[in-house]
């Protein structure tokens, strides 16, 4: 997952600690218990790369919390960042989980645009990401959002579950928002290891051994929050 979050100066004090304590949870939910990897590009008038793919959750959270207010909207040069953290692992499920309170108004280096030619060019290098495989998921928080420039940049579908395109949310409910995806988008698993017991005492271990032949029918399985 390429977490691609907008530190542009619209986005200060408080709004910029729930937006980085929104993804520190939403990162938690994936480490360390699932192999998840996590990149983190920062973008505001240009976008820094600032955290390659990791599975080390502090190295992760520390690279959201160095993000920082200031400059403009560059979504571009955001998901170029973004790009250029993957590798080409066809057989992993890749997902750029992009995030922004505004609509672009940079391009390239920083240059000044219409807002139309930001997500013309912000769509372009989209499109490259999803053509390669990786599914873009654009998160709208606030009100000074243009839901169909998310949509261009991601897919047709708004709403809140791991079917949507794009995530609107305000900086007050984007913890929950963010938490109840990341619960959808990281189901729970079950490993079921066949052993035969030699001696029929499970207190001893080293007679066990994995055998095949069986077969499981698995149906409805509750689970408490503890297990």
């Amino acid at each position: 997952i390429a977490l691609v979050i907008d530190s542009s100066g619209s986005v200060e004090g408080s709004e910029l600690t729930q937006l980085k304590n929104a993804f520190l949870a939403f990162v938690s939910a994936f480490l360390p218990a699932t192999p998840t990897l996590f990149s983190v590009t920062d973008f505001d008038t240009t976008a820094t790369v600032t955290q390659i793919f990791t599975g080390n959750a502090t190295l992760v959270n520390n690279a959201i919390n160095a993000a920082s207010s200031g400059g403009s909207t560059n979504w571009e040069d955001g998901l170029i960042k973004a790009q250029s953290t993957f590798d080409p692992r066809l057989d992993k499920p890749n997902l750029v989980l992009f995030a922004s309170d505004g609509n672009p108004n940079r391009v390239d280096n920083g240059t000044s645009v219409s807002e139309s030619q930001a997500v013309s060019e912000a769509v372009l290098i989209a499109n490259a990401l999803k053509t390669a495989g990786t599914r873009v998921v654009a998160l709208g928080i606030g009100n000074d959002l243009d839901t169909n420039n998310l949509i261009a940049i991601s897919g047709p579908n708004v709403g809140t579950s791991i079917t949507s395109d794009v995530i609107t949310s305000n900086f007050t409910t984007l913890a929950n928002d963010l938490a109840a995806y990341a619960s959808e988008l990281c189901g729970g698993t079950i490993t079921a290891t066949k052993l035969v017991d030699a001696d029929g005492n499970l207190q001893t271990t080293d007679d066990q051994t994995p055998t095949s032949g069986w077969s499981f029918d698995i149906g409805v399985i509750l689970l408490s929050p503890l297990q």
